[in-house]
C-alpha cells in the first residue's frame, strides 16, 4: 500500500528493488523514458540547501504548486533542466515529499525507535509525529491532494499503532490542531481526528478536554473541534466507551481498512479519483 510509512530508509528501499527498474515511476509515464530534470533547490542558507534532481514527468503527474511553476514560461532553466529555489521549504522536510515521489511511502519513522506503546516511547511518538506535521503542511502549501490524502492515510495506520491506551490527550489535541489549522472548514481530513477520539477515548480524556482553556474559543483550532466532536458524539450517546471501542468498522466512524478511507480524502470533495487507483504499490 503506497501510503504505509516505512522504517527502513528510503535509499535501502531503492537498493531494494534496484533489479526492477519499471516498478520506479511505472505509473507516471506510458513510454518510460524520461524528457528532462527539474533541479529544485530546496531550503535556506548554503548550510540548509539541499538540491534535488527529479524527472519532469515525475512532477507533471501531480497538480501541485510545482507542476504549475515548472509550466510557466518565465521558469529558469540551467543546462541539466528547468530550476525551481524554494527557500521557504526545509530541505529535509521536502526530502520527505520527493520520497514519496518516487516510492509511494512515508520514510518518517526514526532508525532507533522504541516501539509505540511500549515503555520510554514517549519521545520517538513525539519526534515521528511531528515528522508526519511536517509533511501534511507541506502537502496544504504544495496543493498536491494526493499527498495530502495519502499523508492521513500514513497517520491512521500511526496512530492504529498506538492503540487506545497509547492515543494520548496531548498527541491527539496535537493532530486536532495541525488538521484544523492546515485546513478550511469543509476538509474531509477534520474528520478524522473527531472519529479517532470518538473510538479511542477514554471518559478522562473526554473531562480533560473540557478543563483545557482553549475549547471555551470557538475562533481557536481547538474550539472548532470541540464543537464538531461534541457533535459527532451526541450520534453515540447510547453506547459506553467499552462499546465504542467494540464496534466494528462496520457500523462505527474511524475506518482502519485503508482500502476505505476516502470518507477523509481531499480528492472526494473536489471529485478527484483517488491516489490509490494510480499508485500500483
Amino acid at each position: 500500500m503506497g501510503s504505509k510509512y516505512h522504517q527502513e530508509s528510503y535509499r535501502e528501499w531503492m537498493a531494494s528493488v534496484k533489479n526492477h527498474p519499471n516498478i520506479i515511476g511505472s505509473h507516471i509515464h506510458k513510454n518510460g523514458l524520461y524528457s528532462e530534470n527539474v533541479i529544485v533547490d530546496a531550503g535556506a542558507n548554503k548550510g540548509g540547501v539541499k538540491r534535488f534532481i527529479i524527472p519532469e514527468p515525475v512532477i507533471q503527474s501531480h497538480d501541485s504548486l510545482l507542476k504549475a511553476a515548472i509550466n510557466k514560461s518565465t521558469v529558469k532553466r540551467e543546462d541539466d533542466g528547468k530550476y525551481l529555489k524554494l527557500p521557504g521549504i526545509s530541505s529535509d522536510v521536502f526530502e520527505f515529499y520527493v520520497e514519496w515521489l518516487f516510492s509511494g511511502r512515508f520514510f518518517i519513522l526514526l532508525p532507533d525507535r522504541i516501539e509505540l506503546g511500549k515503555p520510554g516511547c514517549e519521545k520517538t511518538e513525539a519526534a515521528e509525529l511531528e515528522r508526519w506535521v511536517s509533511c501534511f503542511r507541506l502537502a496544504t502549501v504544495l496543493k498536491d491532494v494526493e499527498y495530502q490524502d495519502a499523508s492521513i492515510d500514513a497517520l491512521i495506520e500511526w496512530i492504529e499503532e498506538l492503540g487506545s491506551d497509547g492515543y494520548s490527550l496531548r498527541l491527539s489535541l496535537r493532530i486536532a490542531e495541525v488538521i484544523y489549522t492546515s485546513t478550511t472548514p469543509d476538509a474531509p481530513c477534520r474528520l478524522l481526528p473527531v472519529e479517532a477520539a470518538v473510538k479511542k477515548w477514554s471518559s478522562e480524556m473526554y473531562r480533560q478536554l473540557q478543563d483545557h482553556p482553549e475549547t471555551k474559543q470557538r475562533g481557536t483550532a481547538l474550539g472548532q473541534f470541540y464543537g464538531d466532536l461534541i457533535a459527532q458524539l451526541a450520534k453515540w450517546k447510547d453506547f459506553t466507551i467499552k462499546e465504542r471501542r467494540n464496534k466494528t468498522q462496520a457500523d462505527f466512524p474511524f475506518v482502519i481498512d485503508l482500502g476505505a478511507t476516502c470518507q477523509y480524502h481531499q480528492h472526494v470533495k473536489q471529485r478527484e479519483p483517488c491516489y490509490k487507483k494510480r499508485r500500483p504499490f
